[in-house]
């Protein structure tokens, strides 16, 4: 016997110790009964450690701790020892079922009839190779299928498959089969002689707690033996358990409206063997009571569950009296029960023989105000869900409107809930949160403007009032106060008869009956005309503004007759809900000012003896105003010069203008664009530019006017200054901006700024040195601190910033005066003005002191130092 290892598994009183092997076997993993088949070809071949035995009278030695264990392609852990602990074989695996001596007394080979398989030769391989397709439990019954060959099986013509309890060490059962054919195994293994049969599908009657509660092996065995005892080659397959098994759910619960609900579920679990009594109990887990108990008969469930032994007979219906409920903020559960105890509530005190499964209803009372909805004005419409699994013992579903304001209750009504499949998939803890939602309707003249609101979702057993009487739970939603307004202008023009308006309005006035709808035409704040209109219907303003009432019929579109012709200065308009007459208990909405008369000139360039003049005017009083004029006046009044406009130099398309001031009807033709003669009467003056639309030829009657201010080199001129009204150089001490100078009798400004000025230039070409402060050497704020001498708290920028009020005006600076660039308190760099838009400056590192003019290096503002 050099090449077989021989276990005798049939001989009482030889022990092996094979405890050892079996944890381990169990600690390498447990077989996935998944059902999925693997097929050989997809296995690599491997090479196992067989397990053979002979006759007594071949081999009667006991053979000790002699056992392997080796991994399959995906990882499983084959045990392929005879026997895994000290208990003899002969008690545990050689225990024969009548079934099975009525199969040894009518011997079943496993060869397939009328094929003859041929002898492997002596050096064949002698491995042994198995895999199990599925093992798994449905039916009551124990499924398995797999192969298992070698060419050890040779002259064994029967194959048994065991059933070992490995927990308890003991085999429960065996069945002779005859192999199915396997071609994908023999294409693995094409060397091997029965390759091609070589399949196995056989079930148990599970008939005992141990398969379900175990761990279990499955042994493939080949012998020549009828009984399977003596002279066999097994193969141990991975140990599964399915103790843990099990599926349970709750499909709906439904109240009777007697008192009782009526639960229905199903709960299938592998520790229900032995236990046939089945009972559903109601139990209150806050107070520790259980309110009813049902003994229930289980019929046929449609649970696509293997490996739980009763699943198809697991679902189950009972009908339950909660009358002791005491409060539907306690926490309730269902109770499934499986007992081997037939009375009560199936428990006998005795832990082990009763299996329970939990399900606790969510009271988590969640809801959502999906709809306030106003619109439509004449009801308050609602809806929403409240989600509460407590709420199937109240039959009665009660929506509340209540005033916070008032701290009453406004109206109260009884509703039907509907389905609500997406609070339900949301929330898939609820068993009943696919009966949750609410859709109902107030009257909305229960509501006052300017009140709180929420509205409570209350279950309730009393079928009375508002349901306050029973045993309730409240959900209380929103905080929303009837106070909104909300309007828009979508068009507004000048038409032949007058404006023409196109918008809509809103108000939750309206709840308090103010319904009538007008429109008032302001000019310059007063009254002017009053219009009653019509609402119209605007599905999306409604949509936009649900909590405001009547949003639905907010629409539009009116012409208010007006004589445009008389128009001047702003209109506005107001958008009034009010009483009958129009005054009393009203509500108003003021839309933006609308100009009459608008204009601009965009371009205004001197060039030598000629000033280029561009711009636009729109005015609504210009219908019929056919001629145009540029007038130039001083600011006195005094015209200076006035020019008829060709028609190539008016009525110039100007499509940016309409699209800013729609309303003015000719905004579109408003453009101008000419040239006027610089006179020796505007030079150094203050001037005012006149566009004026006429429709007299003189331009002198029946016109609108746009006018702007200009100024023609007045001013600050260097160190002299221009008077904007006279146009002459002011002489002596004046006042300008708030400060004092004095001039000479030329006009000459005579102060310490022109000796600044005279100073800072006698540095021009000085280098910059950052931090000088001396001939030798400046920075810009070190040039201004010399030039004026002053002292060393004034020698930076962010110091010098602060010696007097910053002016805007950068052009019109004086002579001497400060110029600084970037923000009012942390300039960066600081100048000196020459007056005539120069300023004399330390620029930067590698540059020296230079003037520069203003147009290629503009400050910021500047200071006039006293």
């Amino acid at each position: 016997m050099d090449t077989k290892k021989h276990y005798k598994m049939y001989k009482s009183g030889k022990k092996w110790c094979y405890a050892a092997i079996a944890t381990l076997s169990v600690a390498l993993g447990v077989f996935a009964a998944n059902g999925a088949t693997a097929q050989a070809d997809d296995v690599n071949p491997i090479t196992t450690l067989n397990t053979t035995s002979e006759s007594a009278d071949t081999n009667s030695t006991a053979m000790e701790n002699e056992a392997s264990t080796v991994t399959t392609p995906q990882g499983n852990t084959k045990d392929e020892s005879a026997n895994q602990n000290g208990t003899s074989v002969e008690s545990n695996l050689a225990s024969i079922s009548e079934t099975t001596k009525q199969q040894a007394s009518q011997p079943t080979t496993w060869e397939p009839k009328n094929v003859e398989l041929q002898k492997p030769s002596t050096n064949a391989d002698q491995s042994n190779n198995g895999w199990l397709d599925n093992i798994s439990i449905s039916n009551g019954q124990l499924n398995v299928n797999g192969w298992n060959v070698s060419n050890q099986d040779y002259g064994k013509d029967y194959h048994y498959i065991i059933v070992y309890d490995q927990s308890q060490n003991k085999e429960l059962s065996r069945q002779l089969i005859q192999n199915t054919q396997r071609d994908d195994v023999q294409k693995a293994y094409p060397n091997v002689y029965n390759s091609q049969f070589s399949g196995f599908n056989v079930s148990f009657n599970i008939t005992s707690a141990d398969y379900l509660n175990d761990n279990i092996q499955i042994i493939s065995r080949y012998t020549s033996d009828p009984l399977g005892n003596t002279n066999y080659v097994d193969h141990w397959f991975s140990p599964v358990t399915f103790k843990n098994n099990e599926t349970q759910s709750i499909d709906y619960i439904t109240n009777n409206g007697d008192g009782t609900i009526t639960v229905s579920g199903t709960d299938a679990n592998n520790q229900t063997y032995g236990k046939s009594n089945h009972y559903i109990i109601l139990y209150d887990a806050t107070t520790g009571k259980q309110l009813d108990a049902v003994k229930v008969n289980n019929t046929a469930s449609d649970l696509a569950y293997n490996n739980v032994y009763n699943a198809g007979n697991a679902k189950f219906t009972a009908q339950l009296n909660y009358g002791g409920l005491t409060s539907l903020n306690d926490r309730i559960a269902i109770v499934s029960r499986y007992s081997s105890y037939d009375g009560g509530n199936g428990d006998d005190g005795v832990a082990s023989h009763k299996t329970d499964h939990w399900f606790y209803l969510d009271n988590t009372n969640r809801s959502n105000l999906d709809n306030f909805d106003l619109s439509n004005g004449s009801n308050l419409m609602v809806s929403g869900w409240n989600a509460d699994d407590n709420s199937v013992f109240a039959n009665n579903h009660y929506l509340i409107l209540f005033d916070n304001t008032t701290q009453k209750q406004v109206a109260s009504k009884k509703v039907t809930t509907i389905d609500r499949s997406d609070v339900e998939k949301a929330y898939q803890n609820y068993i009943i949160g696919n009966k949750s939602g609410f859709d109902t309707t107030f009257d909305s003249s229960l509501l006052t403007k300017g009140h709180n609101y929420t509205v409570v979702s209350r279950y309730s057993t009393s079928a009375d009032g508002n349901g306050n009487d029973g045993l309730h739970v409240d959900n209380w939603m929103g905080n929303i106060t009837i106070d909104g307004a909300h309007y828009a202008i979508d068009s507004i023009k000048q038409t032949a008869n007058g404006i023409q308006l196109i918008g809509w309005m809103a108000d939750n006035a309206q709840v308090d009956g103010e319904n009538n709808a007008y429109i008032i035409v302001l000019n310059d704040g007063k009254e002017i005309k009053r219009q009653k209109i019509t609402l119209t219907q605007r599905p999306d303003v409604a949509n936009a503004y649900k909590n405001i009432s009547d949003s639905l019929n907010s629409g539009f579109n009116a012409t208010i007759n007006l004589n445009t012709a008389s128009l001047n200065g702003n209109l506005q308009f107001v958008l009034r809900f009010a009483g009958a007459d129009g005054e009393t208990n009203h509500s108003d909405q003021y839309t933006q000012t609308y100009a009459t008369n608008e204009g601009n000139i965009d371009t205004f360039n001197i060039n030598g003896n000629s000033i280029q003049v561009s711009g636009w005017h729109a005015a609504m009083n210009a219908e019929g105003m056919n001629h145009e004029f540029i007038i130039v006046t001083d600011l006195n009044g005094n015209e200076l010069y006035r020019t008829k406009l060709t028609s190539d130099q008016k009525n110039i398309s100007r499509n940016d203008v309409a699209n800013v001031y729609p309303w003015i009807a000719n905004a579109n033709q408003s453009g101008f664009s000419t040239s006027l003669p610089l006179t020796d009467t505007m030079q150094h003056k203050g001037i005012k530019v006149i566009h004026r639309l006429t429709s007299s030829d003189d331009g002198n009657s029946n016109y609108s006017d746009f006018t702007t201010a200009e100024y023609i080199n007045s001013g600050w001129q260097g160190n002299s200054y221009y008077d904007p009204y006279t146009g002459q150089k002011v002489t002596g001490t004046v006042t300008i901006d708030g400060k004092s100078y004095t001039f000479d009798n030329n006009g000459n400004l005579m102060t310490k700024q022109q000796q600044a000025v005279d100073k800072a230039l006698s540095a021009k070409g000085t280098p910059y040195v950052w931090g000088g402060n001396k001939p030798g050497g400046f920075d810009c704020s070190g040039l201004v601190q010399w030039a004026y001498g002053l002292g060393s708290n004034y020698r930076t920028t962010y110091q010098q910033t602060t010696l007097g009020a910053h002016h805007r005006d950068v052009y019109n600076a004086p002579k001497g005066a400060l110029v600084f660039f970037g923000s009012d308190s942390a300039p960066y760099h600081v100048g000196i003005s020459l007056g005539n838009g120069t300023f004399v400056h330390a620029p930067e590192p590698g540059d020296v002191v230079k003037t520069t003019s203003m147009r290629y290096y503009t400050p910021s503002y500047y200071i006039v130092l006293n």
